[in-house]
């Protein structure tokens, strides 16, 4: 009698192109892909045994970084057990005046360069914590809101 092998689903992500945006993780419709951080990287997580292999993260990510390949295991040894993945780690920036952490930093990088690209220079501004950057904007334009 013949082996029988069940085919797998495998999430495969460029860690060149991935900028740790996350539209993956919204658009999985079973939560198979997730998006944590440890306060240094943005850790992308695929569980094969949830993924339904509608390639919706596939089609939503901005960077075409996500493919699919396969893998065969033995049908016997299916099991319905949760078996999540680390992808990728993407760094974290940081915050040039508190020091914390807030997006993926190749986020902040092409963002960066997007708007450079139009002409608009906010580096200052892309790397501070959205707090920071609100004390930062309060403090230039609250002055001139006086000034009439």
């Amino acid at each position: 009698m013949a082996e029988r092998f069940n085919i797998r689903p495998n999430l495969i992500i460029d860690s060149a192109k991935c900028t740790g945006c996350g539209a993956c993780t919204l658009v999985c419709p079973v939560g198979a892909i997730q998006i944590s951080d440890n306060h240094e990287f943005a850790i992308i997580n695929y569980n094969h045994v949830l993924c339904l292999y509608c390639r919706r993260c596939a089609f939503a990510c901005p960077e075409n970084a996500i493919e699919y390949g396969g893998f065969t295991e033995s049908a016997g040894s299916f099991s319905l057990a949760v078996r999540t993945e680390e992808k990728i780690k993407v760094e974290l920036q940081v915050c040039r005046n508190c020091g914390s952490t807030f997006l993926p930093k190749p986020l902040v990088t092409k963002t960066e360069a997007l708007l450079k690209d139009d002409g608009i220079e906010i580096t200052p501004l892309t790397t501070l914590c959205p707090e920071c950057r609100s004390r930062e904007l309060f403090s230039r334009y609250l002055p001139l809101k006086g000034a009439k």
